[in-house]
């Protein structure tokens, strides 16, 4: 049986999606970690013609990389950005790229509220002094979210699932989108603003937008000086939607409350990043999407999506068309 399928990193595919997989053709598990990496590891596989399908977590699919596996006809990421993908180059080489959208959307959704928890009630700071012997409770004073301005920028499948949840603490949503969604503000209790007015008038912000180039910097120096000063920024999206040297300087000068991250511009992150060491900041490595419901979902939707293309199926959610 031939090898068609490359996980060309070490994302994380539920067994019972490999085996659908492996059912119906072979595949191989490589360990890249970046684009050299992985033309490396092309250059050192024998029968790299025959791969037809990818799968990439977050190592860079470019055009370099297409072109040495010739029969390639379909890329599939695992989640649901493709900013990692040269979506271009793979249409004009009729290559698909395909996401699973909505499939871990629950489960960032619930990150993106822990992460504002942690933030807001001082867990992270709390649980460290606790476990080093100390009891210092009025170190510790944190905020109510109840009846508190929450403003979500993008009212996707995951920023819905936040307006959802927040609704439960008793806050008031408000929401900017590229589109406005008049048919679910009443349903989700949420108010469609302009995107100054929910800078200005958010107690805290959430972040829910692709990385696409309108959305580089999509909250950058002039954005983050129009916020409160007792607000905090939430963002599970991607590290780049944010100018992070902008964040650095605002929260160094306290010109916001705090923030609290799991993506970054440079992941890894660099251990010397200032956010790294700023009390009023709670990060974590890019796990808003890990669970093990997220985990089955998107495995499975990127083993169907495998099998179709394999057997020449258009699949269901190719972002690109030819």
């Amino acid at each position: 049986m031939k090898n068609e399928i490359l996980i060309v990193d070490e994302c994380a595919l539920d067994e019972e999606a490999i085996s659908l997989m492996k059912s119906i053709t072979g595949v191989q598990q490589g360990t890249a970690r970046n684009e050299e990496e992985l033309v490396a590891a092309l250059q050192e596989i024998i029968d790299k013609d025959s791969i037809k399908i990818m799968i990439a977590d977050a190592v860079s699919i470019t055009a370099k990389v297409m072109d040495m596996t010739p029969n390639l006809r379909g890329i599939l990421v695992h989640g649901v950005g493709v900013n990692h993908i040269d979506v271009a180059a793979a249409t004009e080489r009729k290559i698909f790229v395909i996401n699973q959208p909505g499939a871990n959307a629950r489960s960032v959704a619930e990150l993106t509220i822990a992460l504002l928890l942690a933030v807001t009630k001082k867990i992270s700071k709390a649980d460290f002094d606790t476990k080093k012997g100390n009891w210092r409770p009025l170190n510790f004073i944190g905020l109510e979210l109840f009846e508190k301005k929450l403003g979500i920028f993008g009212l996707g499948n995951i920023g819905r699932i936040v307006a959802e949840i927040a609704n439960g603490f008793g806050m008031k949503v408000l929401y900017h989108d590229v589109i406005r969604f008049e048919n679910l503000e009443k349903e989700l209790a949420v108010q469609y603003v302009n995107k100054e007015t929910l800078l200005r008038e958010s107690d805290f912000i959430t972040l829910h937008v692709p990385l696409i180039p309108a959305t580089k910097h999509y909250i950058g120096a002039k954005e983050l000086e129009m916020m409160k000063e007792t607000a905090y920024l939430v963002n599970a999206a991607r590290g780049a939607v944010i100018d992070e040297k902008a964040l650095i300087r605002v929260l160094q000068e306290k010109k916001i409350a705090g923030a609290a991250m799991d993506v970054f511009v440079d992941e890894p992150v660099d251990p010397e990043n200032p956010l790294l060491r700023m009390k009023n900041v709670v990060v974590t490595p890019h796990i808003a999407f890990l669970t093990d419901q997220a985990i089955y979902n998107v495995s499975m939707g990127i083993a169907k999506e495998a099998v179709r293309v394999i057997k020449n199926e258009r699949p269901q959610n190719a972002v690109n068309t030819f």
